[in-house]
């Protein structure tokens, strides 16, 4: 049993707070997580305590900038996947009411 990675400090999340009167930015916070990996298999994940950002740093916006960036493809992605759906669901509502006036037809021969 091969300890890996022993107590390496991972990135885990970027926490931005709001102002709720104002709506402005007033304050970040970055966490990590201490890993430990054995044979492959993560045996202890730790969330550390936060770490304060500054509001005022070119690497705030660039993180930023990185997540709005993420999360616009994902919704980009989603919507794609979205409008997908809606084309199949309206191609079987087509084939239901088709289905549907085709036994209403053998109903009136019948």
């Amino acid at each position: 049993m091969a300890l890996q990675d022993c107590n390496e400090l991972r990135p885990y999340e970027l926490l931005l707070r709001w102002d709720e009167l104002t709506g402005e930015l007033k304050g970040a916070a970055f966490y990590e997580r201490k890993i430990t990996v054995m044979d492959g298999e993560l045996i202890r994940n730790e969330l550390q305590d936060p770490i304060p950002v500054d509001l005022g740093t070119p690497a705030l916006a660039g993180l930023i900038d990185q997540a709005a960036a993420a999360s616009m493809a994902a919704v980009t992605r989603l919507q794609g996947e979205l409008d997908a759906r809606a084309t199949e669901a309206g191609e079987l509502n087509s084939i239901i009411a088709q289905q549907a006036a085709r036994i209403a037809e053998l109903e009136a021969t019948a």
